[in-house]
C-alpha cells in the first residue's frame, strides 16, 4: 500500500469513463468556463482523483461537475490535497478533497450528499456482484 491508501477513510472506485470538469473558486465563478474533461481516475465518498492540465496548487479550492457514466451529473466544491507525478506530458494526477456538506454559504448541499452516497452505494453493490462470480 502506498501512503496515500493507508489515510484514506473510505473505499475509492475507478470509473473507466468518469469526467471532471473543474475551475478555480473566484469571486464570480459565473463568469468562468469550466477547464476539462479532465480523466477521473477514482472517486469516494470524500473526494475524486483526476487529471489536470492546467496547473493547479495545493490548497486551492475548485468547483467541479463529476460526470460518472449511468448517472446524473453532480456538482461540487472541493480542496485540492495533493498533486501526484507527471503522468503524461501535460497531465498530472490531483488528488480533491471535497468540502464539507450543509447548508452553509461555501459548503456543499446536502442534496449533493445524498447524489454521492446513492452513486457509491450502486457502485458497492455492482462490485459485490462481480465479486461473488
Amino acid at each position: 500500500m502506498t501512503k496515500f491508501e493507508d489515510r484514506r477513510a473510505f473505499k475509492r472506485f475507478i470509473i473507466p469513463k468518469g469526467q471532471v470538469f473543474y475551475k478555480k473558486q473566484k469571486k464570480l465563478p459565473i463568469l468562468y468556463k469550466f477547464n476539462g474533461p479532465a480523466s477521473m481516475k477514482d472517486i469516494s465518498k470524500s473526494g475524486v482523483c483526476f487529471t489536470v492540465e492546467k496547473s493547479l496548487q495545493q490548497g486551492e479550492i475548485v468547483i467541479m461537475e463529476i460526470i460518472i457514466p449511468g448517472f446524473d451529473k453532480i456538482q461540487l466544491k472541493g480542496e485540492i490535497r495533493w498533486i501526484g507525478p507527471q503522468k503524461e506530458v501535460g497531465a498530472t494526477f490531483t488528488g480533491l478533497q471535497f468540502l464539507p456538506f450543509g447548508v452553509k454559504k461555501h459548503f456543499n448541499s446536502l442534496d449533493t450528499l445524498n447524489k454521492l452516497r446513492s452513486i457509491t452505494a450502486h457502485l458497492e453493490k455492482l462490485e459485490g456482484k462481480e465479486n461473488s462470480h
